[in-house]
């Protein structure tokens, strides 16, 4: 039985992963990292995504029942290369059309783009649903040889409830890091400000800031991690109205996950898993008053 709506604004993505000269493709991102964590934990999960007919990965989202409406492109789906060695390196090689149909009918929603693939401007207008915003995707930007690197620029953050950003992604919005860039966030009038630096997560609600930290927290040529702990943070929130457990529960994602050496759905951590890490982490909570 399910408990709450959990809804996914992202491209679907096949990455291309270059290991030792080897090239391997793999399907990934928040639709799968994301849908597969909240699936695990119960919540009816909607996916507002698009690919096109090379998609092969389509029974895998048909089979783990998520509820997806007009998803088929015309265009190619979106694809990415990554060079898992130094330097890093991810470029862009396709990238499928918009994002425009949404229901805003869901307990909660995580807009996680991937490039630019959904417009804010959407946002604009009252909406029932809590939004999570991971902005990654509104910052990237190419360069000539479509290599995707990260910019600065101003968002309409508008209706966001929830912002999860690393310290890079944080001096992008604000020109500021740590801390300062979390207080100057709030100033649109955000709930709850989550920030990724080093082996901590932070969230700061209004003067109060929680931290966690574990060495499992690293997400360099890790991805997947930080869809996973959107999730679990997100699933766990909007059942248990608790941002401290929701916290920790999407720590204990991210370390469950780190726990297994080959992520892919059947492999995603479950809600024991999950529970075990975050009672570890709620232990460890640390808490400042700014």
């Amino acid at each position: 039985m399910y408990s709450m709506k959990i809804g996914i604004i992202s491209h679907s993505i096949v990455y291309y992963f270059i290991n030792k000269n080897e090239i391997c493709e793999h399907f990934g991102g928040s639709i799968y990292y994301g849908g597969t964590i909240a699936k695990n934990l119960n919540s009816k999960v909607y996916l507002y995504t698009k690919f096109g007919s090379d998609f092969i990965f389509r029974n895998k989202l048909l089979n783990y029942n998520f509820q997806l409406e007009n998803s088929l492109s015309e265009k190619p789906t979106t694809r990415l290369k990554i060079n898992l060695y130094a330097p890093f390196e991810l470029y862009l090689q396709n990238l499928c059309e918009p994002i425009n149909e949404i229901n805003y009918e869901s307990d909660l929603i995580m807009i996680n783009p991937v490039f630019h693939e959904f417009d804010m401007k959407s946002l604009s207008k009252p909406i029932k649903s809590i939004l999570f915003l991971d902005p990654c995707g509104f910052l990237r930007c190419l360069n000539n040889n479509n290599q995707i690197l990260l910019s600065k620029m101003e968002l309409d953050l508008k209706n966001i409830s929830i912002l999860k950003l690393t310290g890079d992604e944080a001096f992008c919005l604000t020109g500021k890091k740590g801390i300062l860039a979390l207080r100057d966030l709030q100033k649109f009038d955000i709930r709850y400000v989550i920030l990724f630096q080093g082996n901590e997560i932070f969230v700061l609600d209004k003067n109060k800031l929680y931290t966690i930290s574990d060495k499992s927290f690293k997400f360099h040529n890790r991805f997947g991690l930080i869809d996973i702990f959107n999730s679990a943070f997100c699933c766990t929130y909007i059942n248990e109205h608790d941002i401290l457990w929701a916290l920790c529960f999407g720590g204990g994602a991210i370390q469950a996950a780190q726990e297994i050496n080959n992520l892919n759905i059947s492999n995603i951590p479950n809600k024991k898993m999950i529970e075990t890490n975050a009672a570890y982490l709620y232990n460890l909570l640390k808490f400042t008053q700014l």
